[in-house]
């Protein structure tokens, strides 16, 4: 019973984020960043697989398929020879002009999460989500390796 307030004061944090989704279903809190969308999908997905309140994911299950959508037509934008199928945007300042490793890892676990509910709630559209979140990190994995190798060699000099 008295973990029911935390439940409670968890869903009006998420609220926040979702009362500031934009029509297209871009999440952006502060103007110019462009990381909340994936982070707040990944504390949407904790927030049920804890909770487990079916009624406040159909209420909200609208906003996260459109930020799925978001993020999915983003990556869409990207599939260049430079772009990798990786999502570009600003995490953090300066202006930096490469794909950010943290926006494409939030967007992945954002989408996966969202997805976990699903199966659970029976929601396919959410579902299909996931599977298509895959793709997201195996494009960022060659990015991913290529860090790796460069920090090794920065750590072993």
């Amino acid at each position: 019973m008295r973990w029911t307030c935390w439940h409670r004061l968890a869903e009006r944090s998420l609220q926040f984020f979702l009362d500031k989704q934009h029509e297209n279903g871009f999440i952006q809190n502060f103007g110019g960043y462009m990381l909340e969308t994936g982070g707040a999908l990944w504390s949407m997905g904790e927030h049920y697989r804890y909770t487990r309140d079916e009624k406040w994911l159909r209420r909200v299950e609208p906003n996260l398929r459109k930020a799925c959508e978001y993020l999915l037509a983003w990556r869409e934008r990207n599939k260049t020879p430079q772009g990798m199928g990786l999502i570009e945007g600003k995490c953090a300042d300066p202006e930096d002009p490469f794909r950010q490793f943290m926006l494409n890892g939030f967007a992945y676990v954002g989408m996966q999460r969202v997805a976990d509910p699903a199966v659970d709630a029976c929601h396919d559209v959410l579902t299909r989500h996931a599977a298509r979140a895959i793709t997201v990190a195996q494009a960022a994995r060659p990015v991913a390796k290529a860090i790796d190798r460069k920090s090794t060699r920065l750590n072993s000099s």
